[in-house]
């Protein structure tokens, strides 16, 4: 076993110059400024434990070396490896040794009736917020289907999960659930912006994992060489994942494939996410679909297409398949692992104006509805 070294975080935030809320010093996680997306609302939280940092408001997050490397004094965007280095030679900046574990080969996570059992507890405690239940009203989905899926707001307040994390502790044990961690001997679950939290569930109906489709993507400023700063907008969807080292008995997660519709059907359907298949199966009247939580990952893709055994699959990929070289060698290595697990394999195209099948589909049906409505008051 080796060790290697964590620099202090609050030591590095006042060495880059961040404006910290004085009065919260005291606390395990300081208040700061943010000087990723300069929100004025001292939404960054620097955990003086973990020496982890992560702001509310745009979803930013790292240690002592990635924000030196984007925030350091001389305003110079620079690699983790030479943070790293210009972080040990200041002697300004306390230094830890961290022992280092053996790898264990995949991340420990809970077995699976467990863990669903615990989320879906979880995600009794929250409430739908009135514009996530309009946005997904507007998506095409009845207020029965959206109740019955579980889709939940994310809570934003540090408070109120506290409360849902003290409420689930009296009745689980949350180690090795992906989400939550130990935060100054309570549990906790990580902190993100707002967004709808989406159940990735099994062919038997079992949440494996949840993924937030977040309101507004987090933004990440970047500081070239030259001084030149560019804004790079992250991903739409997010694992509620602890794994890490910042994270004090969590776990990670790996990326599910969502089952969702009729699972004794001999034709299946697979697709992008698990919000977007929960859609298109509703709208087709409860075709089984299969969601990849990202094109390529398809790491259970013939485990799961094996359990569902299939005659016919269709594959109703994102229309940007038409030009996007990654995702076409991503589409490729799909149909190389699905060809063999059914009797026909298809391919299905719509015009390029809706990119998803969900779009696709939610265009038809209101194409429809407005087309039986000139048609009745043609009778009028």
């Amino acid at each position: 076993m080796g060790a290697y070294i964590n620099f202090d975080l609050l030591d590095t935030a006042e060495l880059c110059g961040l404006d910290i809320k004085s009065r919260t010093l005291a606390k395990e996680e300081v208040e700061a400024r943010c000087p990723y997306c300069n929100d004025h609302r001292y939404r960054m939280y620097l955990n003086r434990i973990t020496h982890m940092f992560f702001c509310q408001n745009c979803g930013t997050g790292g240690n002592a070396v990635t924000l030196y490397a984007d925030c350091n004094p001389k305003g110079i965007r620079l690699t983790n490896y030479e943070s790293y280095k210009a972080l040990s030679a200041e002697p300004s900046v306390r230094q830890y040794d961290v022992p280092v574990i053996e790898s264990r080969g995949e991340p420990p996570i809970r077995e699976l009736s467990e863990r669903s059992e615990i989320y879906l507890e979880f995600l009794k405690l929250l409430r739908l917020e009135k514009d996530h239940l309009t946005n997904l009203l507007n998506r095409g989905l009845s207020t029965e289907i959206i109740k019955g899926n579980m889709y939940k707001s994310f809570p934003t307040d540090k408070t109120e999960r506290q409360w849902i994390c003290d409420n689930l502790a009296t009745r689980y044990d949350l180690t090795d659930v992906p989400g939550f961690y130990r935060s100054g001997g309570r549990w906790s679950i990580i902190g993100l912006k707002s967004g709808i939290l989406i159940p990735i569930c099994s062919k038997d109906n079992l949440i494996q994992g949840l993924q937030i489709r977040f309101d507004n993507p987090p933004v990440k400023r970047i500081t070239a060489a030259d001084g030149k700063v560019t804004e790079k907008v992250g991903g739409r969807f997010r694992w509620l994942s602890t794994g890490g080292n910042g994270f004090t008995d969590g776990t990670g997660i790996t990326s599910y494939i969502h089952v969702t519709g009729d699972v004794s059907s001999d034709t299946l359907y697979l697709t992008e996410g698990g919000m977007k298949s929960d859609i298109a199966s509703y709208l087709s009247g409860g075709r089984l679909f299969i969601g990849l939580t990202g094109v390529q990952n398809v790491r259970y893709l013939k485990e799961i297409v094996t359990s569902l055994h299939p005659k016919r699959i269709v594959e109703c990929l994102d229309m940007d398949v038409r030009t996007n070289p990654q995702v076409q060698r991503a589409q490729s290595k799909i149909q190389a692992i699905c060809t063999p697990l059914c009797e026909e394999y298809k391919r299905f195209f719509w015009p390029k104006e809706q990119k998803g099948i969900d779009d696709f589909m939610l265009f038809m049906k209101l194409k429809k509805e407005h087309e039986e409505k000139i048609k009745e008051e043609s009778y009028v």
